[in-house]
């Protein structure tokens, strides 16, 4: 097959599958997942979470165990079953539950779709397609080609012949039954069994793309099925919470009920796993019974599990794959916190089963990040809580990102409290915990020494109040050693200082609601108080502030973020934007989203909200007052606080579980940048200038060109470079006068203009040729004329590129005007004095001194001071 051939199929496809998007509105285009936008890095603190209504499976194929839960797929190497090896993992949009493997295909119900993953190496697992479906997904099977998914509400047939351009082809409305959300599938050959939580239906699948109902009945029980179903034989067992009904599909359309009841020494049934004459029924709280059914419809107790005191797991559980002669059960718990664990129990004696090993996930709910710069490395300072059962705990966790797809966790700490706030500032980081002292929350504050980052320690603590709210994610901003605080009914400032807390002051909060707090300088404190809006305080003298202003939004303000006189409000239903002007919020526009907004932050005219449909929606903010949605992006957990480094090429999303590290895929602006030398208004008289600009950064990594544009009233040129300096021989200008300079820089798509623009005198004419070669000193020399009346010019000499300062002062030291302040490329200069203060005041008849100081920007460092003594006769 050629490739043309190949293309041209290709876009049948597409074809088809936009077609077909047109026909089942139910169904979303794939590129919301995973290239809508933002690209992955990496994630790390991979939590594994396993809710009690998700049906979270375990398949064995070989010596490899596959596990959903709600990241997504993970897989295991069991070849030593006492010491079970994690060998990758891959997360999905939503809560991953049940799955069904080909050879080389991951088929995965994961709550809000269809999420197909390449498994041919199981070391890289790579996502292929994801489909989502309005109504959900929960049960999945497979025949031939079509993928079968059940939703809340629906059963959907896809083609799935090419898996990275899946099309539905069928879709199936459920009758109207309650309970119907615990779907699940499982078929025997060319009948497809469907369950809910009340009925069983029978669909004939003969013809894959258009199943036929043959059969369907209620359970009378008086139980709900929570969507677990078995085959043996020609069996099929199927369990709701107070009866297990086997069914003879001898013939399979038209299923028989022969067992209806719950077996003997049986109670509440929540789970079923099936292999040979064996049965394993789970009854939740560690019980769990082994039957024989070697004849089905008199199913014999063999084993009993002890509960109580002697309930061998540490929460919830399902049942796993049971093979020969393993069963693997899915705990929802661990010993001391969140988290799960995978128990591992040797089944060659039935009767007496025994555990021979576990492994477990990391423990800890990611939720909320704090980017620390230190010595060339990007740290990660991650608050994870870690509670379960009343009883509270948490981490800090720290971890190295300077490599964004190679996080190195360093170091973990244990909170005493479910923590949910990081900041950190120099030497000490800030981490905020609660506990529950029934009906308040109670907040504390831990303060930990992080010094040396490998190695950080607790060294104090103090309490908030009571009467708080859990998860303010964002209610702490740390400037230098000044802590900033917000809780539910106020603003407190304290500063950190000697390993203590020192309160500093506290201002009242309008209507005793906040959410998040977000400061400009150490001065104003920017609230999103909820119903009430968003509130500005004045701190600038913490023992007295106030509130300076408050502009009541139309919805829950849930967080803010301030950027060039806006402020841009996450208010649950939609994004507010307000125009901030000297402190007073003028409203511009809201923009609706499609679904709820809680936290939002930005950089580099981009602004990034997490939503309450666990996705990321980008907005495009180069016209401050409309924002432009550049799309949304799906993660595998709940997105909810995030942070941004690296001028918005690095996005860190606190996603439950875990911490997600992403790159958008926006072509940004080059970045702000300034002129350097000639300083604004000097005096050249160089055989060649050497001009010198800060250096752009380009967000995406794209290469940079510049253009130094140079002209006077009669003249103009522009020389081309990929540096920050560029020699221009003073040949080059048409004579002496004065001459304007400016530099752009592109990458090629976007262009933008230095901050600034400079103007130079050159002055060549009656200067000693010998003059024009660069100085081999720092050197101030004499003024002249001297007397003066009224200016005299101070030539210096620069040889390194420096930062230079002249300074005039008075007969009593005290400074009058500063002539020259600013970095400055080798070469000879000239300052002129006019006699005046900095002011423009006129100075006295007297002596005066000009001082120069000189440092070199590289290394290694040389320093320079040197003054002149003026005398200004009028």
């Amino acid at each position: 097959m050629n490739d043309a051939t190949d293309i041209l199929r290709w876009r049948e496809h597409i074809g088809i599958f936009l077609v077909l998007l047109l026909i089942f509105p139910g169904i979303s285009p794939a590129q919301y997942w995973g290239n809508q936008g933002m690209q992955i890095y990496s994630e790390t603190l991979v939590k594994g979470d396993m809710d009690a209504l998700v049906g979270v499976d375990a398949q064995l194929s070989g010596d490899t165990l596959y596990v959903t839960d709600m990241y997504g797929l993970r897989i295991y190497d069991v070849s030593t079953v006492t010491a079970p090896v994690e060998v990758s993992r891959v997360g999905t949009p939503g809560f991953a539950t049940r799955f069904r493997l080909t050879d080389s295909l991951a088929f995965i119900a994961d709550w809000t779709g269809l999420t197909i993953v390449d498994i041919q190496d199981i070391y890289h697992p790579e996502l292929v397609n994801y489909v989502e479906i309005d109504s959900g997904a929960y049960g999945i099977e497979l025949k031939d080609h079509y993928a079968y998914v059940s939703s809340n509400s629906e059963l959907w047939v896809f083609d799935v012949s090419n898996p990275a351009a899946v099309t539905p082809v069928y879709q199936w409305t459920l009758p109207a039954s309650g309970n119907i959300d615990l779907t699940s599938l499982m078929r025997y050959g060319n009948t497809l069994y469907l369950t809910t939580g009340l009925h069983l239906y029978v669909l004939d699948i003969s013809n894959p793309a258009q199943p036929v109902l043959t059969f369907s009945m209620a359970y009378n029980s008086g139980g709900t099925c929570w969507g677990n179903m078995a085959i043996s034989g020609n069996y099929l067992y199927v369990v709701t919470t107070l009866a297990l009904f086997v069914y003879d599909i001898s013939n399979p359309n038209q299923p028989v009920v022969v067992y209806n009841t719950l077996p003997a020494g049986s109670s509440s049934i929540y789970d079923i796993a099936l292999r040979g004459n064996y049965m394993i029924l789970n009854h939740w709280q560690g019980v769990w019974k082994i039957y024989d059914v070697s004849n089905p419809v008199s199913p014999t107790l063999v084993y009993a599990s002890g509960g109580g005191n002697s309930n061998p797991f540490y929460w919830h559980y399902s049942l796993g794959a049971f093979t020969d002669p393993y069963m693997f059960f899915l705990d929802r718990g661990q010993p001391n916190g969140n988290g799960w664990t995978v128990h591992i129990w040797d089944m060659t004696n039935i009767t007496n089963p025994m555990e021979i090993s576990s492994f477990q996930t990391i423990s800890g709910v990611s939720k909320s990040t704090h980017i620390l710069e230190r010595d060339g490395h990007t740290y990660a300072l991650v608050a994870q809580g870690n509670s379960r059962n009343n009883a509270f705990g948490g981490f800090l966790r720290i971890v190295d990102v300077t490599n964004p797809s190679q996080p190195d966790l360093i170091s973990t700490v244990e909170i005493p409290n479910e923590a949910f706030c990081v900041v950190a500032g120099g030497n000490y980081a800030v981490v905020r915990g609660y506990e529950i002292s029934w009906p308040n929350w109670v907040h504390h504050l831990y303060l930990v020494d992080i010094t040396d980052l490998n190695h950080p320690l607790i060294i104090n603590q103090a309490t908030i109040a009571a009467g708080q709210r859990f998860d303010q994610l964002n209610s702490m901003v740390m400037i230098g050693d000044t802590l900033f605080i917000a809780d539910i009914n106020r603003l407190t400032i304290m500063r950190v200082t000697g390993g203590a807390f020192q309160t500093l002051g506290t201002v009242s909060i309008l209507g005793g609601a906040s959410e998040s707090l977000r400061m400009q300088g150490t001065e104003w404190a920017y609230v999103a108080g909820l119903t009430q809006g968003v509130q500005i305080y004045n701190v600038a003298n913490p023992s007295g502030g106030f509130m300076y202003n408050w502009y009541d939004t139309p919805g829950s303000a849930f967080d803010v973020y301030l950027h060039n006189g806006y402020v841009y409000v996450a208010d649950f239903t939609g994004i507010v934007v307000l125009r901030d002007m000297n402190h007073i919020l003028m409203p511009v526009t809201t923009i609706p989203t499609a679904s709820s907004v809680w936290y939002i932050t930005g950089e580099n005219n981009l602004i990034f909200v997490t939503r309450g449909d666990r996705t990321i929606e980008v907005f495009d903010i180069t016209d401050p007052e409309q924002p432009v949605s550049l799309g949304t992006y799906n993660t595998s957990g709940v997105p909810r606080q995030m942070r941004v480094s690296h001028y918005g090429s690095r996005v860190y999303v606190s996603d439950h579980l875990d911490l997600g590290i992403y790159r958008p895929l926006f072509n940004y602006n080059p970045l702000p940048f300034s002129l350097i030398a000639p300083a604004n208004d000097t005096t050249l008289s160089s055989q060649s200038i050497d001009f010198l600009w800060e250096r752009s950064i380009d967000a995406n990594g794209d290469s940079l060109m510049y253009s130094l544009h140079l002209w006077e009233s009669q003249w103009d040129t522009t020389l081309n470079t990929s540096d920050t300096m560029l020699s221009v021989p003073a040949s080059l200008f048409p004579g002496d006068g004065t001459y304007h300079w400016t530099v752009e820089v592109t990458d090629g798509a976007f262009t933008r203009t230095a901050e600034d623009t400079f103007q130079f005198a050159l002055v060549t004419t009656g200067v000693d040729p010998d003059e024009y070669d660069l100085p081999e000193r720092f050197a101030l020399e004499a003024n002249y004329p001297n007397p003066f009346n009224p200016t005299t010019t101070l030539r210096y000499r620069v040889p390194r590129t420096a930062r230079v300062k002249i300074e005039v002062f008075n007969n009593l030291g005290q400074k009058v005007r500063t002539l020259v302040n600013g970095p400055h490329a080798p070469g000879i200069y000239a300052a002129v004095w006019d006699g005046t203060g900095d002011e423009g005041t006129a100075m006295a008849s007297g002596v005066y001194v000009a001082r120069m100081t000189a440092e070199t920007l590289s290394q290694p460092v040389e320093r320079f001071e040197d003054s002149r003594k003026m005398l200004l006769l009028k």
